[in-house]
């Protein structure tokens, strides 16, 4: 028998493969949670426009579209850009966290830094009020996101 000459701990068993397999989907479920919240903005930007349109008292046609002239519009428009903002963030961190199979406080911290230096690139790169604020937002939803994630996955005590 060939087979039993092979160390036992040489042969990969199926709970460290699928611990690999979940390390790998970590990054993937980060796309999709990004890919999600940008989808969830859209959606709502569209239905703010959708709302509040109606209540629009300068409305004219630009590019065969109409579109509102009133000061209260556009702001509100832009909510949907800080809402989305902060729902990748705590969908992101969720996500990454809910898939790792061990680690899930460090796995939360590091998530966290990594995605507080991308959406500091992001908002300083866009260079106008909104981008600041749909960057702080994002730090905002996920310093309390990484805070709450911290929190629920502490060590139990046990006496």
């Amino acid at each position: 028998m060939r087979s039993s000459s092979i160390p036992k701990n040489t042969i990969p068993s199926s709970s460290s493969r699928s611990a690999a397999l979940r390390w790998i989907l970590v990054p993937i479920a980060a796309v999709g949670a990004w890919y999600a919240a940008f989808a969830s903005g859209l959606l709502l930007r569209g239905l703010i426009h959708r709302v509040a349109f109606p209540f629009c008292k300068d409305k004219r046609v630009v590019s065969d579209d109409m579109v509102c002239f009133d000061p209260w519009f556009n702001p509100l428009l832009d909510v949907a850009a800080y809402v989305g903002a902060a729902l990748a963030a705590f969908l992101i961190l969720v996500s990454c966290v809910y898939v790792s199979p061990t680690h899930k406080r460090v796995v939360a911290l590091v998530t966290y830094a990594a995605g507080a230096v991308v959406a500091i690139l992001a908002g300083s790169g866009l260079g106008s009020v909104d981008g600041y604020l749909s960057m702080a937002a994002a730090l905002g939803a996920g310093a309390l996101t990484t805070i709450w994630l911290y929190r629920r996955h502490a060590p139990a005590n046990v006496a």
